[in-house]
């Protein structure tokens, strides 16, 4: 049995983004004395904010698991409105311990795009000691309204001087764990009769990591043919983004919500669910704008070849070449 937290992540012990009887069974093992929960931990599972945990915070949150409470006595003393309304930035190693919550993480922002790695940016002020656990090594988990994002792993840091000396941290999704390992050589062939499942999956075999992704699936409309692929000294992300070219649909890899350090590999003609919301200008569409860069743009060719060979220029009218009249 598993129930979102009724406020702020109370109850939600172990962060798994669910209040759950294991939430409740780490309160008493650290009562006890079994184990020693973190001061994120406590933090979270202190449902009557006093400052010390006991039985009774136990209690509560199993009571709430199975349904006989809907809240906990600390909700009714914080302020409705989320207190990180721009999202939450958690640090985690590895391994998905929670290291410490970045509480002064500002202007964070992420995008999501197919067939691409997810990125994630946000600023941290340079004398905030909690800077010293963003390394490559651990894991930011973002969340939004209670819900968790997406997980990224640290690419960039770099440093600003302007009002304040303020450092600025770029990631990328976790799929770039496929980037680490690198695949010597690997051949798939038309007479070895392979599906994209099963290049996909030996493709995955190539990891080193400690948590590896796993297949998750390729839909069966794109599992059809066989895959063919050739690759030396290639990381496995590019790898497998050579079977998506061959056979189409989009490459992602997704976490499990209840377990996120669960995370397996898609090969879809879709991606996310129909969740009956419309999108509509003058609703909640708004600073709608369109680009054109000519910059980049060719106008006219000039064809030329061996022996000085000069054809005629073809001029670009409405994206089509036609061939000019001299």
């Amino acid at each position: 049995m598993a129930r979102r937290s009724p406020c702020w992540h109370f109850g939600d012990v172990d962060g798994d983004g669910y209040v759950t009887f294991d939430d409740a069974m780490l309160v008493v093992l650290h009562i006890v004395g079994t184990i020693v929960l973190t001061p994120e931990q406590i933090r979270r599972a202190d449902v009557f904010n006093v400052g010390t945990l006991d039985i009774f915070d136990a209690m509560y949150i199993a009571q709430y698991v199975l349904g006989t409470r809907d809240t906990f006595p600390v909700c009714a003393l914080l302020p409705e409105e989320d207190p990180f309304p721009a999202g939450m930035v958690e640090v985690r190693s590895a391994a998905g311990a929670l290291i410490t919550v970045l509480e002064n993480a500002s202007n964070i922002s992420y995008e999501q795009a197919i067939n691409m790695l997810g990125k994630m940016s946000f600023e941290m002020p340079s004398d905030d000691t909690k800077i010293q656990y963003l390394l490559n090594t651990n894991e930011i988990w973002l969340y939004q309204k209670g819900l968790l994002v997406d997980c990224y792993r640290m690419r960039m840091r770099y440093s600003t001087r302007g009002d304040m000396l303020k450092e600025t941290i770029e990631a990328d999704q976790i799929a770039s764990f496929l980037l680490d390992d690198i695949i010597p050589s690997y051949e798939a062939t038309l007479a070895d009769t392979k599906s994209a499942t099963m290049v996909l999956t030996e493709l995955l075999a190539f990891q080193t990591g400690a948590n590896p992704v796993v297949m998750g699936g390729v839909e069966a409309i794109l599992d059809n043919n066989f895959a063919v692929v050739k690759v030396s000294w290639t990381n496995i992300w590019k790898a497998c983004e050579q079977i998506r070219d061959a056979v189409g649909g989009i490459l992602y890899v997704k976490f499990d919500p209840r377990v996120p350090l669960n995370r397996t590999l898609w090969l879809s003609t879709t991606m996310g669910a129909d969740e009956g919301q419309q999108i509509r200008v003058g609703k909640n569409l708004e600073g709608i704008s369109r680009e054109t860069d000519y910059g980049g743009m060719a106008t006219k060719f000039w064809p030329i070849g061996q022996n000085n060979l000069v054809l005629s220029s073809a001029l670009v009218v409405k994206e089509v070449a036609i061939i000019s009249s001299d």
